[in-house]
């Protein structure tokens, strides 16, 4: 098993930086088609169409850049145009009679291929001269001392600057190679094998004499994803491909990963900058993210000069370039998210944290939310960068980890702020989980599968191949082993690692259940270790993994309280709802109750158990007590709380509902003091809208099902006199009804009244 050099991925956590990215000094300039070394024209003109083709942008991808001046080389029209970084200009376009097919610059001149010749051009572009013994249709160009090195075919060639006899050459690859990058100071020379398996990174050399060494891949052999291109990066200590992948160019060891796709790298002083999609990203040197900003909708390459970032693109007609100062590059301003004042919104996943915390993923609203089980009250909500996919979370401190689609894992603060830069994959995430204190991530790299550990600090501690990415993972506190089931042929199989303190995979194991079918995630471990319970029903020995029961149900998930197990399932007679079976120690069923909603999580805290559902994008909290017949009964009152000016449109929202599993009679309460003028009192439930109340106070006995609701919305306009609003919902006597929050009250100040308390 190769394990990648983790001594480059360690990085001190770092905030993103929350203000508006700041784009300025755009310069949009239009071309005038003609002879070579037309009159320049720098007269501002309307913004262009961005490429309608990949040959139009082509010309802007990875150009050349010496002594401040910026070269790009446009196949299909015949040109090289070239931009002065220090004027922010451009400089004469250069028509050609013939395709051009690559170039290279340093201080000798301008060197470009044609399908039948190579020619040495004056830094100026003014003079041509062949270099004669260098054939036509060299696909690529590179310097290096006196020699020139080129690529044709399948073949690396080096001759003389000045022309004349081959000096050495070798095989490439047979089949299919991209577009190579050379560094000058060490005469590395790498490229991508695309046409042949397996499709890997290449590296090789040019000596002082010009000799050429022979080629080899990474230890990898294809771990990682295709790409099309490389580029030397980091002072000729590393090297990239498109794909977003970063190797140590010493050895092709993994470094690290960019995201991708990646269309462009420049570099500062102190940063990787990355033209990633439709973002400018910077990060450290490390690879962590520091700002990600939208790119310039034409932006086909990016150059960095004197604390500037270039963004470059355009058509084949027009040059468009934008000029922004690197250090006001900043990630857009993350809007608040609002902490839910019910439970009407849709849930993508829910996980739990030992303090009696949930954590809810709110994929529409870009959001993680808290809901504390002690008070029965939602608390922080953190708004998210970026639409997330999955969420795990750290069940012993409640830090948050969460993934995107380009294999960004962000963390979040257990209690609040917002995402910051954890750590980007080589491939989009499949699986992740916290066990023991580290991040455990699950990618497509490396053969079949992998799993990848990472420290707090985010550094890589283990990487284990030949792995799968499994829907769920089971964890024991006590051995440090993570569970789960992985599905492949000829018998599935309950998989266990263990890892040690430091992060690193110390042991494994199996066990085949070929005599089984339909074995089934979840895995879930009882906290003394005693039993494993999986979601096909089997119940297996903490210690030897046998069979030693089997329960007649398939849970979605389940928890222990006082001993006995508690699973939550699919209600099969009634889709939508679920079903909760607590189980006897000798796992028969020992009473069950239907609840309102699909399965979402089951967690025991304090002395009850708490079902976690969901049904028309509602959540229900449903605590369950021991005797199997609690309900819920709760009340959210929901408005702004800014100060309203007289005649101000305003009103707010009391919403009560029945999360227990049990129909519930209740008495709703809703009073107001204070004017609201031209009042409307709206009320909702389950079937729909009527009108109610009389614009000061509402009282509402009715009986409510599990998962039944019933809304009141206040309209009106603010007048000078403050708005209190309060509400009760309390059980009819003679049920035997928990509470959690049985009253709300909410406060809308006048801006008159505000002010006059805040200059007392």
């Amino acid at each position: 098993m190769m394990k990648p050099d983790s001594t480059h991925q360690k990085a001190n956590p770092l905030s993103v930086t929350t203000l508006l990215v700041c784009l300025f000094c755009a310069w949009t300039i239009a071309l005038t088609p003609g002879t070579s070394n037309a009159a320049e024209d720098n007269s501002p003109v309307a913004t262009p169409d961005p490429p309608e083709s990949p040959d139009e942008a082509r010309g802007w991808e990875r150009p050349v850049v010496h002594n401040d001046v910026v070269y790009f080389l446009f196949d299909v029209a015949r040109k090289l145009e070239r931009f002065d970084l220090a004027s922010q200009s451009w400089l004469a376009t250069t028509q050609f009679t013939l395709d051009p097919l690559s170039i290279a610059v340093d201080a000798s001149g301008v060197y470009i291929t044609f399908a039948d010749r190579m020619s040495n051009y004056s830094l100026d572009m003014q003079t041509e001269t062949a270099i004669a013994g260098i054939p036509g249709g060299i696909e690529e160009v590179f310097l290096f001392e006196g020699f020139i090195v080129v690529v044709v075919g399948g073949d690396i060639e080096t001759y003389p600057k000045v022309g004349g006899a081959m000096i050495d050459e070798i095989r490439l690859v047979s089949i299919g190679s991209s577009q190579h990058s050379f560094d000058r100071e060490s005469g590395n020379i790498f490229g991508r094998r695309t046409g042949s398996t397996p499709q890997d990174i290449l590296a090789g050399n040019v000596d002082a004499l010009g000799m050429l060494t022979t080629y080899g891949d990474s230890p990898y052999h294809g771990s990682f994803p295709n790409a099309l291109w490389t580029q030397v990066m980091q002072d000729g200590d590393a090297v990239v491909e498109s794909s977003g992948t970063v190797y140590n160019a010493a050895d092709l060891t993994f470094r690290g990963a960019l995201g991708s796709p990646v269309l462009g790298i420049a570099e500062s002083e102190s940063e990787v900058i990355v033209l990633r999609g439709d973002q400018i990203v910077r990060m450290d040197q490390n690879y962590r993210e520091l700002a990600v900003a939208p790119a310039a909708f034409y932006a086909r390459s990016i150059v960095y000069f004197d604390g500037q970032l270039f963004q470059f693109g355009g058509n084949l007609v027009d040059r468009l370039f934008t000029a922004s100062l690197l250090a006001e590059i900043e990630s857009p301003f993350l809007e608040p998210v609002q902490t839910p004042t019910n439970f009407e919104f849709a849930a993508l996943d829910v996980e739990y944290v030992n303090s009696g915390r949930l954590v809810f993923l709110n994929a529409e609203n870009q959001a993680a939310h808290r809901f504390d089980l002690g008070s029965y009250t939602w608390k922080e909500t953190s708004p998210l960068s970026d639409t997330p996919l999955d969420l795990a979370v750290d069940a012993e401190n409640g830090e948050i980890r969460v993934s995107n689609a380009l294999g960004r894992v962000s963390r979040v603060p257990p209690l609040e702020g917002i995402d910051e830069h954890f750590v980007t994959q080589p491939y989009p995430v499949q699986s992740l989980g916290v066990f023991g204190g580290f991040t455990l991530v699950c990618d497509d790299s490396g053969s079949w599968q992998s799993h990848w550990f990472y420290a707090q600090d985010s550094t890589n501690t283990d990487w284990v191949q030949l792995n799968s990415c499994p829907s769920d993972f089971g964890w024991s506190p006590a051995k440090r082993r993570i569970f789960y089931i992985q599905f492949r042929s000829p018998t599935d199989a309950l998989k266990w690692e263990e890892i040690d303190t430091n992060g690193i995979m110390i042991g494994s194991g199996d066990v085949t259940i070929p005599n089984i079918e339909g074995i089934a995630p979840p895995v879930e471990v009882k906290p003394d270790d005693d039993y494993i319970v999986l979601g096909s029903g089997h119940i297996l020995d903490g210690d030897s993994l046998g069979i030693v029961n089997q329960i007649p149900t398939e849970p979605r998930f389940m928890a222990w309280l006082n001993d006995s197990l508690h699973t939550l399932s699919e209600d099969t007679g009634t889709p939508g709802q679920s079903e909760l079976i607590r189980w006897n120690q000798e796992f028969g069923n020992d009473g069950q109750v239907t609840l309102a909603g699909a399965p979402m999580q089951l967690v025991a805290f304090g002395n009850l158990v708490y079902a976690v559902t969901q049904n028309s994008e509602r959540v229900h909290i449903i605590p369950i007590s021991a005797s199997m017949d609690s309900s819920d009964l709760s009340v959210a009152i929901s408005g702004s709380t800014e100060p309203l000016s007289p005649g101000q449109n305003t009103g707010y929202v009391v919403d009560f509902v029945n999360n227990g599993p049990l129909q519930a009679e209740a008495e709703m309460r809703v009073s107001q003091s204070g004017a609201l003028g031209d009042a409307s009192w709206v009320c909702e439930d389950n079937s729909g809208s009527f009108s109610c109340g009389d614009g000061m106070e509402l009282i509402e006995t009715r009986t409510l099902q599990p998962g039944d609701w019933f809304r009141l919305v206040a309209t009106g306009q603010a007048t000078t006199e403050s708005i209190l609003a309060r509400a009760t919902i309390t059980p009819v006597s003679g049920l035997d009804i928990e509470l959690r929050n049985n009253s709300s009250r909410l406060r809308m100040p006048t801006t008159e009244e505000y002010f006059e308390s805040s200059f007392e």
